[in-house]
């Protein structure tokens, strides 16, 4: 009876701490079980989100404008169209109509006929182009091609940061035309007019032009994009 009594003891104690091992094993395997999940969890979305693609931080600025995602590929024409053509002609042929004095940039051309202010469209393509130019190039720097830039409520927002880098471009791309002017051409601006006041009144003209160009630009391309924001 002893003899069968001690193995008896003996299994029932090896199957307590049997048990009791499992009801350990499983207290400590919820929190640590999940822990491990979460960590591995966070360790595959941190090997997700590190490996492969690089993420739009590491994208060098450069792949901007030499590898645009366009997801509109009518969208570059509009914008082109509306800034590069639709706001200096208007400029244009306002101030033809109302008589006012003529930016500088308006002049007409040599050669062309002066039919119904023909003359005028050169000087009209000529400085659309560079306007055309510099909200391209403010476009690209922003994304602004990108469906996620351009569509429902981040259009404005979208329009602003381009436009305020277009609007940069300008101002340095004047900054530089001025600086070419006054070197080549420093008194012979107007022979009418002392040295001095031939730089003051073609200063005070360029940063008048230029206000309205901005002025204009703005107004133009925040309408247009904003009303392309709407659009499917």
């Amino acid at each position: 009876a002893r003899v069968r009594s001690a193995p008896v003891r003996s299994v029932r104690t090896r199957s307590g701490a049997a048990g009791g091992r499992r009801r350990c094993a499983h207290a400590c395997e919820g929190p640590s079980g999940g822990e491990v999940e979460g960590r591995g969890r966070s360790n595959g979305g941190d090997e997700r989100e590190g490996g492969g693609k690089p993420g739009p931080e590491s994208e060098p600025f450069t792949r901007r404008f030499l590898e645009p995602r366009i997801d509109d590929r009518g969208l570059p024409i509009a914008d082109a169209l509306v800034s590069g053509w639709m706001v200096p002609s208007t400029l244009a042929i306002g101030t033809i109509a109302l008589r006012l004095p003529l930016p500088m940039w308006l002049t007409p051309a040599l050669g062309v006929p002066a039919l119904k202010s023909l003359s005028y469209l050169p000087a009209i393509v000529s400085h659309g182009a560079q306007l055309a130019i510099c909200w391209t190039a403010g476009a690209l720097a922003c994304k602004a091609f990108e469906r996620e830039n351009y569509a429902n409520d981040a259009a404005l927002s979208t329009t602003l940061r381009s436009g305020a880098v277009a609007s940069g471009l300008l101002i340095l791309a004047t900054q530089l035309k001025l600086t070419a002017i006054l070197g080549v051409y420093p008194v012979l601006l107007t022979a009418d007019l002392e040295p001095g006041s031939a730089e003051d009144l073609l200063l005070g003209n360029t940063q008048g032009e230029l206000v309205v160009d901005l002025l204009a630009e703005a107004g133009a391309m925040t309408l247009w994009r904003t009303y392309r924001g709407g659009l499917p």
